[in-house]
């Protein structure tokens, strides 16, 4: 949707080098030109030259940080693209340049989808159903299954995974773009009405983490804690150690031949999501902290 308003796949793109495949599949797809540049292992990066070098700037606030730092006068007739998918809310619009901004729910809540999409420039609505997704009935289906599962001990464990492979697998064939469904719309407005207790639970498991991997975690400062990240060594080796206690810890993002970087084989997220108890994320830390002395052994 956005990328089909002004033309905007003619234009030139500025990149960062640490990024989802995702992105990189559409941008691709699309026959779009693009070049990047340089995230470092603390998640800053430097713009002062990107108006020279494109036409479209696409800018990721990772894990809910913003580090936006432009000359708004030299970049007043460009693209600002702002990713924002770590957070619940869009940010303020950057004024004098056409921006847009959007985020993803389903990426950072329990929510089976949704996103919001902010612009200061006409989008092309045209591309949009307001129908809700085919794979959403799915995935809270799986969600449902996966809770009596977890706390009732109904059905097996391949009952609920088997519905998440088949909604993920919807979702990954799905070409048209939908609105969001109205059960994650009424569970979004009870996320936002509890927003300050859902904020302090989510700063509090932050703190545990920095806490109990002071040394691995990577210092953020931010309105909405979604993940917190950690640079460790073994990443992979740490999480098939974290399987084995079923514990799934998800990596933002995975390597990618077509870019390099200096975090993509060390970096691992742990959620910091309120259906998760403060037991949860002690123990999360203390079976990482167990398997790292194991390996350096």
């Amino acid at each position: 949707m956005i990328i089909s308003t002004d033309s905007l796949a003619c234009k030139k793109w500025l990149i960062p080098n640490f990024i989802c495949s995702i992105v990189l599949n559409i941008l691709d797809e699309f026959n779009i030109s693009y070049t990047f540049y340089q995230v470092n292992k603390d998640l800053n990066y430097s713009l002062s030259q990107a108006h020279q070098v494109c036409d479209v700037l696409y800018i990721i606030n990772y894990f809910g940080v913003r580090r936006i730092n432009l000359n708004i006068e030299k970049c007043k007739n460009k693209y600002i693209i702002e990713d924002n998918v770590f957070s619940i809310f869009t940010p303020k619009s950057i004024l004098g340049v056409n921006w847009c901004t959007f985020n993803s729910l389903r990426k950072i809540t329990h929510l089976a989808d949704g996103s919001i999409i902010n612009s200061n420039f006409p989008l092309n609505e045209n591309k949009r159903k307001y129908d809700e997704a085919p794979f959403v009935k799915q995935k809270y289906i799986a969600k449902y299954i996966k809770y009596d599962y977890l706390n009732f001990g109904k059905y097996v464990e391949r009952d609920y995974l088997d519905k998440f492979a088949k909604s993920e697998e919807m979702l990954n064939e799905q070409l048209q773009i939908y609105g969001m469904s109205q059960q994650s719309l009424s569970e979004y407005l009870v996320i936002v009405t509890n927003y300050k207790a859902e904020i302090k639970h989510r700063k509090l498991y932050f703190e545990i983490v920095n806490n109990y991997l002071s040394d691995y975690a990577i210092k953020i400062k931010t309105d909405f804690y979604s993940f917190a990240p950690i640079l460790i060594p073994y990443r992979n080796k740490i999480r098939k150690a974290l399987f084995k206690h079923k514990v799934f810890l998800p990596v933002h993002w995975p390597n990618d031949s077509r870019i390099e970087n200096d975090l993509s084989d060390n970096i691992l997220s742990i959620p910091l999501s309120t259906t998760y108890k403060q037991e949860d994320i002690v123990n999360v830390c203390k079976l990482i902290v167990d398997a790292l002395k194991k390996l350096e052994l």
